[in-house]
């Protein structure tokens, strides 16, 4: 599109340049004062004539390559057009068996999932009531070994006194033999 707007313009100003020089030299109507002006204006006025068929062939010929150009631009619309028609047409079919599939999958997927996770719950309601089972044995446990470490305090002390007892007596009777 830049390239026709350049070559245009360039036609414009060119073909605008050689009208303004052939009508001012048609405007020097006026009679030459001498026949050198008159012969130089007649060469000017040729040369200008010449300079006018030579941008108006130019002219044409741009015209031409243009009009081939928007020709082949025109093919490829009319083959992307087609292309474009035939990917709707694909895309709409496609889509329809696409979706029909992936809706199959999904919903097999789905269906395992929701078997899957139901047998979790049920696993992890079973390690539950494990989990309770066992902390009531921990806690039992401890309990046991609470009344275990009283029984085994309250059983020392008992020894301490009953050595203490035993040192007693053997001083006793160490102190009464004679």
């Amino acid at each position: 599109m830049t390239d026709n707007r350049a070559v245009r313009f360039g036609l414009a100003a060119g073909l605008a340049f050689g009208l303004a020089m052939i009508t001012g030299c048609q405007a020097r109507n006026e009679p030459a004062p001498n026949q050198r002006q008159a012969r130089l204006l007649a060469a000017q006025n040729v040369d200008l004539q010449q300079r006018m068929r030579d941008v108006q062939a130019e002219l044409e010929s741009l015209r031409q390559q243009c009009a081939e150009k928007l020709q082949q631009k025109n093919k490829e619309l009319a083959g992307c057009e087609a292309r474009n028609e035939l990917l709707k047409k694909d895309l709409e079919t496609g889509i329809t068996e696409r979706v029909a599939g992936v809706t199959d999958t999904v919903i097999q997927e789905n269906v395992r999932l929701r078997k899957e996770n139901n047998s979790r719950k049920t696993e992890i309601e079973r390690l539950g009531s494990a989990v309770e089972r066992l902390q009531g044995q921990n806690r039992r446990q401890k309990d046991e070994m609470e009344e275990l470490k009283t029984e085994n305090e309250r059983l020392t002390g008992e020894i301490v006194s009953v050595k203490a007892e035993i040192e007693r007596l053997k001083t006793e009777s160490e102190g009464n033999q004679p």
